[in-house]
């Protein structure tokens, strides 16, 4: 395309450079081949043009990477890994939409706390046609290469894969990566990052669809309220993790009388809607409905909102080792499925993508529900294994076996 602007950006300068070795063999190749394919007039280790003035430029990801170019073509090469992702996108869309132009993204997965896991996600896929690959879309991976993608049913292609696992170089290559490695380089897999807190697994243990109704909030506070009915004799607990102008407030409540315990309510504020005041009468109404035990973040809150709640919730402030520990306790309660969850997209998508480092990702739910949780659910309350050699009875509190 004469004056086509393509712009490649890499997760770092190295990755730049090597980046565009890639583009110089293809060139070069495509040369090689057809005399008639434009002449390259400029080559450098990061920039290369035609004598159709059309351009390919190598960048290193950066804050403000892609903002002064006019790219008909961005890519983006290991999306995941760049820290400035979601900047260099929002630098980049406007010169896209000028140009009419097109953007390519190419990751490994690396959790789900990023902008590549967020494309998959969308329901619309921010506008990307998306593709997975794995090991086994490799021809020189898979003996069986063949007989997969021609397999008539996902049944039949899965067991042509797991025969591709006695070929020579699965059987060479699987024991050198530990479980996680492998599924995240190659299987493509989003929740194998190390960082990730939630499996998949663990959220399908209690996630389940949406069982609770949505409510309209005729004073325009809540912008998510999910609910149902108050039962009579039933016990339930609250969370709340308050927030005003950066940060959402949310409230959790469950119902506590019966195993699992089960979230009745979510309501969720969004950040700037409201004042201190109107967020926390809103808050102490629902405590007031549901007449339930309740926690709600003190920490860096002030002490307005503490007062507002006072009598109908305690404060909890958090420290590092406390909020590991309630996290770790919310772990545990879905491992044995002690919660049942309804799939609310805004809670499930903060808990599917929460990781240890949580500085800069949203977790507003996460923290509201690990609080709830930790008002009923003890680790120690839940036996794994009986030993009969043990007398219980003397103990001051199970253990786990």
């Amino acid at each position: 395309m004469p004056g086509a602007q393509i712009v490649i950006i890499s997760k770092d300068k190295d990755a730049a450079v090597n980046f565009h070795t890639y583009v110089y063999q293809i060139l070069r190749s495509v040369r090689a081949n057809d005399p008639n394919f434009p002449k390259l007039v400029k080559e450098n280790e990061r920039v290369t043009t035609n004598e159709l003035g059309a351009k390919i430029t190598s960048l290193a990801a950066g804050a403000e990477t892609g903002r002064s170019f006019s790219a008909t073509h961005l890519i983006f090469d290991e999306m995941a890994f760049a820290q400035y992702a979601d900047d260099i996108w929002q630098a980049a869309s406007p010169t896209l939409s000028r140009t009419n132009g097109r953007a390519t993204v190419i990751s490994t997965p690396k959790g789900r706390a990023n902008l590549f896991a967020q494309i998959f996600e969308k329901t619309d896929h921010m506008g990307f046609t998306t593709f997975n690959y794995g090991w086994w879309d490799v021809p020189d991976y898979n003996p069986y290469y063949e007989e997969m993608i021609n397999a008539a049913s996902a049944a039949e292609r899965k067991q042509w894969i797991e025969k591709a696992k006695t070929g020579k170089w699965y059987r060479l290559n699987r024991p050198t990566k530990t479980d996680l490695a492998w599924r995240q380089e190659f299987e493509g897999a989003f929740d194998a990052n190390q960082g990730s807190v939630f499996s998949t697994r663990q959220l399908e243990k209690v996630f389940e669809r949406n069982y609770l109704t949505k409510v309209e909030d005729p004073k325009g506070i809540f912008d998510q309220w999910y609910t149902k009915e108050k039962e009579d004799n039933h016990i339930y607990v609250s969370a709340t993790d308050l927030g005003r102008k950066n940060d959402a407030t949310v409230q959790i409540t469950y119902d506590i009388t019966t195993r699992p315990a089960e979230l009745v309510e979510f309501v969720r504020i969004e950040p700037g809607r409201s004042d201190w005041e109107m967020i926390g009468k809103a808050v102490k109404n629902r405590l007031i409905y549901w007449d339930s035990e309740a926690v709600h973040d003190g920490t860096g809150v002030g002490d307005t909102a503490t007062e507002t709640l006072y009598g109908l919730s305690e404060p909890f402030f958090f420290t590092k080792n406390l909020k590991q520990n309630i996290v770790e306790r919310m772990q545990h309660a879905f491992d044995y499925r002690m919660v049942r969850i309804p799939k609310i997209e805004a809670l499930y998508r903060e808990h599917q993508r929460y990781i240890w480092e949580d500085k800069d990702i949203v977790q507003d739910t996460v923290m509201a529900n690990a609080m709830a949780i930790s008002l009923f659910h003890e680790i120690e309350d839940v036996f794994v294994g009986f030993d009969p050699n043990i007398n219980y009875i003397d103990m001051e509190s199970p253990v786990l076996t």
